[in-house]
């Protein structure tokens, strides 16, 4: 293979039942990003463990008024947890609810007014909850959804009607889209299935909300053809699966650009890769943006720009981990260094304010906190 060709992922198409399925698969394309430099940003302890361990499963939001969101499970106490931050304000930690063991698979909305709304699991009632903030601060709840451990890879969402759409992962093998009704008579959620598919502890999948509805795209552990795409479709979504190798989207994120190109960032958890493919006519072409990278979290910008927040693992092993930065901004590739001060970013989640500026939570482990990057706080 020439130089040309490893610039290149080789496309394929396989007719399935009629159906055309882009698939990928890899060569040794690689984009060499430069070296990272110290990130601009500043670093700081949002919440601690007292003693035990918290800053699982963190989420990041930001609003239109650039107010920053994060959730977290404090996971010795069993807490759901919520802060939020004016811009250059200090943050605000409060719990949303401390009732036995709850916040498991939290994840973070914001409504079409900027008010959050979190999912998270009940362990001790094995419901999967929904919670919305009040004016008066106070947080209101209701079940979603019953079942062991449901609610893995959990996403929350409002559509232009600010109606709230969960998708997220039960035991039993299924992928499901669960949808609170505008004036609810009973159950005020109905749930559907997406697929018949199998999450895991870690898995993260991505949903994004476009003019014609929700593209996500998530992954099914029980076959080795396990990345799939949904997108709409008139009478729901159609699925189709994306990437043959073993072990590719655990964790993903979709980026439509300007013109709706769509890519795929997303992880190789054989290789310990971070991988960037682009749609090209029925298949994908595939570039390496890392190596050694075991967790990641994007945010994506209007334009397609993004940026992704990711674990690198030194020589393989998580207790050396450290936090990068890497961004693409138009053309250009910029790559930083967060936080060394590893074992960290087990747990992440990274979003942009109107600026393209990052704020990143993530776990740090041998800290046994939850640490904030805040790339408009000076150092």
């Amino acid at each position: 293979m020439d130089d040309k060709e490893r610039k290149r992922a080789v496309v394929t198409a396989i007719a399935v039942g009629g159906m055309i399925l882009g698939c990928l698969t890899s060569c040794d394309a690689t984009l060499d990003p430069p070296a990272p430099l110290p990130a601009p940003g500043r670093v700081s302890v949002l919440a601690t463990g007292h003693g035990g361990d918290t800053g699982w499963w963190p989420e990041v939001r930001i609003d239109e008024q650039d107010h920053a969101h994060v959730t977290w499970c404090d996971s010795t106490l069993g807490d759901a947890m919520y802060a939020t931050r004016a811009p250059g304000g200090a943050w605000q930690p409060e719990p949303i609810s401390t009732a036995g063991a709850v916040g498991k698979y939290i994840t973070l909305g914001l409504d079409a007014h900027g008010r959050p709304a979190v999912l998270y699991y009940n362990q001790d009632a094995k419901f999967l909850d929904f919670a919305t903030r009040r004016d008066d601060g106070t947080w209101s709840s209701e079940h979603v959804d019953w079942g062991d451990n449901i609610g893995v890879g959990g996403v929350l969402l409002f559509d232009a009607d600010n109606v709230a759409h969960a998708f997220y992962y039960s035991q039993r093998d299924r992928f499901l889209h669960a949808t609170r009704k505008k004036s609810p008579q009973g159950d005020p959620w109905t749930v559907a299935l997406v697929a018949a598919a199998r999450g895991g502890y870690y898995t993260e999948v991505d949903v994004v909300r476009r003019a014609d509805g929700f593209w996500l795209t998530f992954v099914d552990w029980s076959k080795r053809e396990g990345f799939f795409l949904a997108r709409p479709a008139p009478d729901g979504l159609v699925v189709e699966p994306l990437v043959l190798e073993k072990g590719a989207g655990w964790r993903s994120a979709l980026v439509f650009g300007q013109h709706a190109e769509l890519e795929l960032i997303y992880t190789l958890g054989g290789a310990k890769e971070l991988r960037l493919a682009r749609r090209v006519g029925v298949g994908f072409e595939s570039l390496r943006l890392a190596r050694k990278v075991n967790n990641m979290a994007a945010a994506v910008t209007r334009t397609g720009d993004f940026a992704i927040a990711y674990q690198d693992v030194h020589a393989g092993q998580k207790a050396a981990s450290s936090l990068k930065l890497l961004r693409r901004d138009g053309v250009a590739w910029r790559h930083f260094a967060v936080d060394d001060d590893g074992p960290l970013a087990d747990y992440l989640g990274v979003a942009l304010d109107s600026q393209g500026r990052a704020v990143i939570a993530y776990h740090a482990n041998g800290a046994k906190a939850l640490r904030i990057y805040d790339e408009a706080a000076a150092k």
